[in-house]
């Protein structure tokens, strides 16, 4: 087996998070109510208001802040200059992001909307949202999903705990609709998170996106350095492709686990500084029940079938980053055996599931599910290629 720079030795301490952007976008402290905190949440300064970018918001509120956009409906707290804010839970260092600021495209039509103006219209948005705002159901589960989780990991998965949901006032919405009526509360969310760079999908650059970029800036130019982060970004990703199996109990309807049929990693989990992957959009994360063992093992076949080419694509994109940055091109052969050494030592953390291993053989690694409740599960992970594969070049963005 190839020699590798392990993490295992090399790992730092989780640090500072890693936020990519500017901080242009002016949100507006609207005094609302809490209508559910995390147990455990952590308090901020920012705990009794709703962070709202709309001209309505700005009219009312005597407080602002700068923010970075993350995507159509969210916004990230820079950690430094007049609106920096750091905050300490659990061990790491966590940054404050909201969602259901205000839309931040029109709702209908092509042209985007310019200035501070973010409403939030009671327009049935993916039926279980406003337009530019969240629905309760959705929150609450984001909450119950934090609940479930032991200091932000989830049965192995690190998340981005929503640590507390705010009641929109209504004088913040925009009056009517278009063609289907939201009914309900709109809220919003405050929610921690280690960086705002998505594994590939996102407002700003993902990793997968511009991974020499982040070969550069996080200091990732030795070997040594290189290996830790992805060998953390595998260990957490195999987490996150084997939750299902993590997670699976005996429920009312027979045996169910979690799972996000709605979600992808590509664009629904971040990437801390570390390398660490975190789930970010809890209300994607339902438990799902099956009928029978069969259908149980199915799920997780499943569950790390349709995921697990986001996180191989974003391994193999900074390993090829590396070569170019370094300019020490090496054969694909090479590229495949580091990241083979990488799963197996990204077994060594001590925070993932204990059902979860992997099974290293001449035909390939396996991932291997030992849930307790079904036979050991193996599930084809990183298959053996013949030397007839066609070369693939290491030039990136």
């Amino acid at each position: 087996m190839m020699a590798v720079a392990s993490g295992a030795h090399t790992r730092a301490q989780p640090s500072a998070p890693l936020l990519e952007g500017e901080a242009a976008l002016p949100l507006y402290a609207v005094v609302a109510s809490t209508v559910i905190a995390a147990r455990d949440a952590t308090g901020t300064p920012w705990d009794g208001f709703a962070m709202l970018g709309s001209d309505r918001a700005r009219a009312m509120a005597d407080r602002n802040v700068r923010s970075i956009p993350d995507g159509n409906r969210a916004a990230t707290l820079p950690c430094e200059g007049a609106s920096g804010l750091t905050v300490a839970w659990h061990g790491r260092s966590w940054a404050l992001a909201f969602k259901g600021i205000g839309a931040g495209a029109p709702l209908y039509g092509d042209d985007p909307l310019h200035g501070a103006l973010r409403p939030i219209v009671r327009e049935s948005w993916m039926g279980e949202s406003p337009f530019g705002g969240q629905g309760e159901p959705n929150a609450r589960a984001g909450v119950a999903r934090t609940d479930e989780a032991d200091r932000g990991v989830l049965f192995g998965m690190p998340i981005c705990p929503v640590v507390r949901v705010v009641e929109v006032p209504e004088a913040m919405i925009e009056p009517g609709h278009h063609y289907r009526r939201f009914e309900g509360t709109i809220v919003a969310e405050h929610r921690l998170v280690p960086s705002n760079v998505r594994l590939f999908h996102g407002t700003g650059r993902g990793l997968g996106q511009a991974p020499q970029h982040f070969v550069r800036s996080l200091n990732l130019t030795s070997r040594e350095r290189l290996h830790a982060f992805i060998e953390c970004l595998l260990g957490t990703g195999l987490a996150a492709l084997s939750l299902y199996g993590a997670s699976l109990r005996e429920g009312t309807h027979g045996l169910e686990g979690l799972d996000y049929d709605d979600a992808w990693l590509d664009k629904d989990s971040l990437v801390a500084a570390d390398g660490a992957l975190h789930f970010v959009d809890l209300e994607s994360l339902d438990w799902v029940a099956s009928r029978d063992a069969a259908e149980a093992r199915k799920r997780m076949t499943r569950q790390l079938a349709r995921n697990a080419y986001d996180l191989f694509f974003a391994a193999d994109a900074m390993m090829r980053a590396h070569e170019v940055v370094m300019a020490q091109h090496t054969s694909d052969g090479v590229r495949r055996a580091r990241l083979r050494e990488l799963f197996l030592l990204s077994m060594d953390s001590g925070s993932r599931s204990p059902r979860l291993g992997l099974e290293d053989s001449s035909a390939g690694l396996h991932l291997v599910l030992s849930t307790g409740l079904l036979p050991d599960l193996h599930i084809p992970l990183l298959d053996e290629v013949a030397s007839t594969c066609p070369p693939m070049k290491p030039v990136l963005p």
